[in-house]
């Protein structure tokens, strides 16, 4: 996605995957997905669908954090192009991930539309790059830049955010025309002239070089599926080697884009692991699996779970004023089993309690209150089964 630059240089504000280049001005490049009132803005499509903005997605004075565009969690690199004055003149991301590929992929590369005097841009394939992913598990990586200029004059790259990259990483900035080079880690900002003379303003001035030393093959995932049993999804993996891995986070997200850790698994070397998610929303969940260790991390395939049949299961207590000494529970194409119907007062004190057979299709269970009598006043109702509460509410008994 790309909206028009806020900082009137000409560029472009650009989205992909949760990295956001020349992001609007009070918003950092971490969470600046915003799209001021009334903007225009364009959506590169990969697939038919639509966007919906919701009334609440509305914010007025804060920051909307990743409401639509999501977070980058991986190993990135942010270079910026400024004036001699250190005036921004337009900006970068080069991240690196399990998707990134050397070759243009428009699911997770985003072009420049950038059409101002002075601009810096990633390749691949022969096309300008804002955003770029490359791959993660590459011990060494050359991502060729290039800077164009109207006009010829002083200016800076600088490495605004190098983030994820280990302390034996290497990142070197290599100037091809003075045949000059700089590690940007320790020196993140590099001075240079851009002359008459056109090989100080093209496509093979730049490139920044990455080396990653490793004694230790990363995380292979051989195998990664799941499966929806009883309102409950289940997630094995399996690895061909884990040398130095310390443990497996499995993550979680209902739209694909934010993900969030819902288990933590500690690496045993049996390159085989299970984790069981007990409350997947009744929509499509997606599922993958984060490596953690001391060279950085690695992320598995995406998997999708559909428990979309799940919203038309329910549990109902009824009714919420007991005028007759008589509850209700209905079952609406819940899980057969035993369950627990049980009362509380407002001390949290049970005063009734019962167990009831639910059949799984629809049916409703009767419960007679005549012999405990409860006096008049509010109480609490729970419904539960295997300890898991599937419903709570509050009943007035006259």
């Amino acid at each position: 996605m790309w909206t028009f630059s806020p900082f009137g240089n000409g560029n472009f504000s650009t989205y992909s995957q949760g990295a956001i280049a020349n992001g609007a001005t009070g918003y950092d490049n971490t969470h600046g997905d915003y799209i001021a009132s009334g903007q225009a803005f364009f959506v590169q499509a990969n697939i038919s669908g639509s966007v919906v903005f919701h009334e609440n997605h509305k914010v007025s004075g804060t920051i909307p954090n990743t409401q639509y565009f999501g977070s980058d969690n991986g190993q990135s690199i942010r270079l910026d192009l400024n004036a001699a004055n250190n005036i921004r003149l337009d900006e970068i991301v080069v991240r690196f991930n399990g998707e990134g590929s050397k070759h243009y992929d428009a699911n997770w590369d985003a072009e420049s539309f950038s059409n101002a005097n002075q601009t810096l841009t990633s390749i691949k394939d022969g096309i300008s790059m804002a955003i770029a992913t490359r791959p993660i598990n590459l011990t060494m990586d050359t991502v060729p830049l290039r800077v164009k200029s109207n006009a010829t004059g002083s200016f800076i790259l600088d490495a605004t955010a190098i983030t994820g990259f280990d302390s034996s990483a290497f990142v070197q900035l290599n100037d091809n025309f003075l045949h000059a080079q700089q590690d940007i880690i320790t020196i993140p900002s590099y001075s240079f002239n851009i002359t008459s003379d056109t090989l100080s303003s093209n496509g093979g001035r730049f490139q920044l070089l990455i080396n990653r030393p490793t004694s230790t093959l990363p995380v292979t995932f051989t195998n990664i599926n799941g499966r929806l049993i009883n309102d409950k999804a289940f997630i094995d993996w399996t690895v061909a080697s884990e040398a130095n891995t310390i443990s497996y986070q499995v993550e979680k997200s209902i739209d694909g884009i934010h993900y969030a850790t819902i288990v933590t698994i500690k690496a045993t070397g049996l390159k085989a692991y299970h984790a069981v998610d007990s409350t997947p929303s009744a929509a499509i969940n997606y599922y993958r699996i984060k490596t953690i260790d001391g060279g950085g991390s690695t992320y598995s395939r995406t998997i999708q779970l559909d428990n979309s049949a799940a919203i038309n299961r329910y549990v109902k207590i009824f009714p919420t004023v007991i005028s007759s000494k008589v509850l209700m529970v209905q079952f609406g194409n819940m899980p057969a089993g035993n369950y627990q119907v049980v009362m509380k007062d407002m001390l949290g004190r049970t005063i009734y309690g019962k167990e009831i057979q639910n059949t799984g299709a629809i049916n409703t269970q009767s419960m007679l209150l005549n012999k405990i009598n409860p006096a008049v006043g509010v109480y609490e109702v729970q419904v539960l089964k295997d300890g898991k509460r599937f419903a709570q509410d509050r009943v007035v008994v006259e």
